[in-house]
């Protein structure tokens, strides 16, 4: 893959494409049902901006308490980039503290903090370049880390498109997210309604077994006491001598 150039030739006509690429991006993730479909639309369309086409997505597992490798692109495949990477590694846990993009260069604005040298490490042979935490609701939910030959990675530019995009991402993997709880939820309660069945089966079959047992004996010889009618006749006849 190689990664677009962002026009820079006028405000303008970056402000045309920039309000494109941002529909666009936003549409393609706009209905979340797949995180491999969502992920590689996210990963694809922050690398562009990014001007990289190398880069890594990780997604909070909540359970294990660790970022699970999700999605990769250009030279950092799964043979390269870590499977999981633990709340405790420092650049996650800078991440977290800060919720703002880091980058190895101090640029001169607010949207970026300096990554430290021992943070761009992640990735191994290929240092990163850009991390880029996935916020919502004031929790880190994923990032990307980016690998580019740019020297800084990001230009002034394209920063208030990349933040514009990076919200409207994690806007999306929360929703699917809660997507994915809600569909095991689902699938929980059916599995339960499946074991109640089971449980009740037996007894609803000995009850049938019961009703069958009791309706194939002749009904004109037995009362509801258990006395056939013959001897509840004899016996109303002896009362009455």
């Amino acid at each position: 893959m190689t990664a677009s150039r962002t026009p820079q030739s006028t405000t303008h006509q970056f402000n045309v494409w920039s309000l494109q690429k941002l529909t666009h991006f936003m549409q393609s993730i706009g209905h979340p049902t797949n995180l491999a479909v969502v992920a590689e639309h996210i990963l694809t369309g922050l690398l562009e901006v990014c001007e990289s086409s190398h880069g890594a997505l990780y997604l909070l597992e909540h359970d294990h308490e660790r970022y699970r490798h999700v999605r990769s692109r250009g030279q950092l495949d799964t043979m390269s980039a870590p499977s999981v990477v633990a709340l405790s590694d420092p650049l996650v846990q800078t991440l977290v503290q800060c919720h703002q993009i880091l980058a190895p260069a101090n640029p001169a604005s607010t949207s970026l903090v300096y990554m430290e040298p021992a943070m761009s490490t992640l990735l191994g042979t290929f240092p990163a370049n850009l991390a880029i935490p996935l916020v919502t609701q004031g929790r880190m939910i994923a990032f990307i880390v980016v690998h580019s030959q740019i020297e800084a990675g990001l230009n002034s530019l394209n920063k208030e498109l990349l933040l514009a995009m990076v919200q409207s991402a994690a806007n999306a993997l929360d929703s699917l997210m809660i997507y994915e709880d809600l569909r095991q939820s689902q699938t929980l309660m059916r599995r339960a309604d499946r074991l109640r069945s089971l449980e009740i089966m037996p007894a609803v079959l000995h009850t049938r077994s019961e009703i069958h047992s009791l309706r194939s004996r002749p009904s004109s010889n037995w009362l509801p006491n258990g006395r056939t009618i013959v001897s509840s006749l004899e016996s109303s006849a002896n009362g009455a001598r």
